[in-house]
């Protein structure tokens, strides 16, 4: 008998990745958060009680206080079940003090909100600093963490662990794309495999095609050999 393959064929067409893209995110929020200071010899007290929306300070403040900025991203246009291939992270600075020191980043999985508990993360990603701009492009496997867990935002939190320089960066600014905080996201989308109640309708679909063509050739082979039979009467 006669198999087919067509059943068979789908499937792996289905399981071939699908041709990658690349999108450029810009944060939907972004600010800093403020431990002010007294110039005292107790600056600091730990608590960061001021945000500065829309701004990207960090590092040590003028009055030995401490900035950390904060920034998320939506990754509503990377598909679920993604492969994300590379992530960069741009981040430019405005001026002050440009390659004194590089600033560490953390990553967290944001909620759209700027709150406290996005400057207090420990979750540390590779450095790849100081250079303007910033580039952090080893927070790939980070991101894949969060596409994978259909994670809605993505967050990174900016801060000077050493705290012996001040940074002013560029916040996000729609007249000014160029200078603007960027996530370069490279990904692939695999095509959904069918599913398996799918497939059996299809494999039943191929069995009854290749037994009913079993039928029709047997049916053809026995007419042909009733002519043949007739004929050789008469012969």
């Amino acid at each position: 008998m006669r198999l087919n393959y067509f059943p068979l064929l789908l499937l792996v067409l289905f399981a071939v990745p699908a041709e990658g893209d690349t999108v450029t995110l810009y944060p939907v929020l972004s600010g800093s958060w403020y431990d002010q200071g007294t110039q005292s010899s107790s600056p600091r007290d730990g608590t960061f009680d001021v945000l500065l929306p829309n701004y990207l300070y960090v590092g040590n403040a003028w009055d030995n206080g401490e900035y950390r900025a904060v920034l998320e991203f939506d990754l509503s246009s990377i598909p679920a079940g993604s492969t994300v291939t590379s992530v960069v992270l741009d981040v430019w600075n405005s001026g002050a003090n440009p390659y004194s020191a590089a600033d560490f980043l953390y990553g967290y999985t944001g909620d759209g909100v700027v709150t406290l508990d996005d400057v207090i993360v420990d979750n540390k990603l590779p450095l790849a600093g100081p250079k303007d701009p910033i580039d952090y492009e080893d927070v790939t496997a980070f991101l894949q963490s969060l596409v994978s867990s259909n994670a809605a935002h993505a967050g990174f939190m900016l801060r000077d662990d050493n705290l012996d320089s001040f940074r002013d960066y560029y916040p996000y600014n729609p007249d000014n794309l160029t200078q603007s905080p960027q996530l370069v996201v490279s990904f692939s989308e695999t095509a959904p495999v069918p599913e398996p109640s799918t497939l059996l309708r299809w494999s039943s679909l191929g069995v009854i095609g290749a037994v009913m063509a079993y039928r029709r050739r047997r049916r053809s082979e026995k007419v042909t050999s009733t002519k043949f039979e007739r004929f050789g009467k008469y012969w």
